[in-house]
């Protein structure tokens, strides 16, 4: 499951949830259908989507953003389909070892928090 699951829900609980809390109930559902599937969590590691809950860490620390050589803040636009600020979406500075082991501590605690869900 990707970015996009439910971003356009309109019925509670799925409006109120950030992505991640969407893809592990989409996650959960097809797994009560069909135990052995692999549901696998995809995170966009070049753009911060504001409708992950991830943004929020992202957007409360400046000193990881990707800059350029300027020290201007590097922002990229994304797929159409989906909303995102007009100005663009920062995207995190791997240059950076904390950012580097923030990612990779959310991916890592995705599928150890929901073990037999997302694989």
């Amino acid at each position: 499951f990707e970015k996009g699951t439910g971003v356009y829900s309109t019925e509670e609980p799925y409006t109120s949830l950030y992505a991640e809390d969407k893809i592990i109930e989409a996650c959960k559902q097809i797994k009560t259908i069909k135990p052995d599937i692999i549901c696998i969590f995809y995170y966009n590691s070049l753009r911060d989507w504001t409708f992950y809950r991830l943004h929020e860490t992202l957007a409360a620390h400046p000193e990881w953003w990707l800059r350029d050589n300027n020290g201007r803040v590097v922002l990229v636009g994304g797929d159409k389909t989906f909303p995102k600020p007009a100005q663009g979406m920062l995207v995190p500075d791997y240059r950076q070892k904390v950012v580097q082991k923030l990612w990779a501590d959310e991916c890592i605690n995705v599928t150890r928090d929901n073990y037999g869900i997302v694989d």
